[in-house]
């Protein structure tokens, strides 16, 4: 995804960073710091967030990408997958992910559903403002 976005980016003064937020050595502000299906991940989101709050520029966003939780396939996976051999997770609903940006002092701005396609292929449905329905959402946060 990174390769991509870099490949879309020639010419422009856009930079990237990739790494933990939480390594020394790292430094500056972003105008940009992404969440993709990673936030779920973490042991502590709010800490996670509050880390890279410290990082953004004046204006700078936090996007969250991640599965809602009541997504059909999320429950199957929770059910199917035999204990040990997933990631652990906490998939957070829009509401749920807004009351921690908020411990975290950050905001939600916006909630946008996105189509939902785990198993590969290309994802034929449009971006919706109900993200239950859609399977996954992005969550801008400032």
């Amino acid at each position: 995804m990174v390769t991509r976005a870099r490949a879309n980016a020639v010419g422009t003064d856009i930079r990237f960073h990739v790494g933990d937020a939480a390594a020394p050595g790292v430094t500056g502000r972003f105008d940009l710091i992404l969440y993709i299906g990673s936030l779920e991940h973490m042991a502590d989101p709010v800490t996670a967030l509050a880390a890279a709050r410290h990082f953004l520029a004046a204006r700078g966003r936090i996007v969250v990408i991640m599965p809602h939780p009541w997504n059909p396939l999320v429950r199957l996976a929770r059910w199917t997958i035999p204990a040990g051999k997933a990631a652990p997770t906490m998939h957070l609903s829009p509401r749920r992910l807004a009351r921690l940006a908020g411990d975290a002092g950050l905001a939600r701005e916006s909630v946008t559903g996105l189509p939902y396609r785990p198993f590969g292929g290309r994802a034929t449905a449009k971006p919706t403002r109900w993200p239950l329905l859609s399977g996954a959402y992005a969550a801008l946060l400032a």
